[in-house]
C-alpha cells in the first residue's frame, strides 16, 4: 500500500514538474494549484524556483512594454489595441495545431473564454476562418 502512495505521489509529481516547467508556466492562471500539488507530492521549493525561472521567456511583458512605448510615442490606446489584434490573429491563424487546441479544449471544465473570444469581432472572424480551414476541429465546431 505504501508503495503504491509513493508511485502515485512520484507520478503526480512528473505530472506537476512537466507543467512548471512548460514556457512561461509561471503565467498560467493554474500556476498555485500545480505548485501546491507539486510541494506536497514531494517536490522541492528550489526546484520550483529554478523551473518557473529557467522557462519563463516573458513575451506578453514585452508586448505590454512595446505597446506602452508606442503609446508614448504617438499612437493611441485603439490603434495599438488594433495592431496587437491584428498581429496575435495573424499568428495564431499561422501556428494554429488543431490536436493541440482541441487537446487543451477537452480538459477545460468551463471554457467561458471561448464566449469571450466569440463575442469579440477580431476574435469571432479569426475563428471563422480557422473553422474554414480546420472543418473538424472540435474546438472550433464549439465556437460555432
Amino acid at each position: 500500500m505504501a508503495e503504491a502512495m509513493e508511485l502515485n505521489d512520484e507520478l503526480q509529481k512528473q505530472i506537476e514538474r512537466h507543467r512548471l516547467s512548460a514556457p512561461d508556466g509561471v503565467l498560467e492562471s493554474s500556476v498555485t494549484t500545480d505548485l501546491v500539488s507539486y510541494l506536497s507530492h514531494g517536490g522541492e521549493a528550489p526546484e520550483v524556483v529554478t523551473m518557473l525561472s529557467e522557462n519563463y521567456s516573458g513575451y506578453p511583458h514585452a508586448i505590454d512594454s512595446l505597446g506602452q512605448w508606442l503609446s508614448e510615442h504617438g499612437m493611441t490606446e485603439e490603434e495599438v489595441s488594433s495592431v496587437a489584434e491584428a498581429q496575435v490573429s495573424h499568428l495564431v491563424s499561422k501556428h494554429f495545431a488543431q490536436s493541440k487546441v482541441d487537446d487543451i479544449f477537452a480538459k477545460e471544465v468551463d471554457p467561458l473564454w471561448v464566449n469571450h473570444m466569440v463575442a469579440h469581432p477580431v476574435w469571432r472572424n479569426m475563428l471563422s476562418g480557422l473553422a474554414a480551414t480546420s472543418p473538424g476541429c472540435f474546438f472550433l465546431s464549439y465556437t460555432n
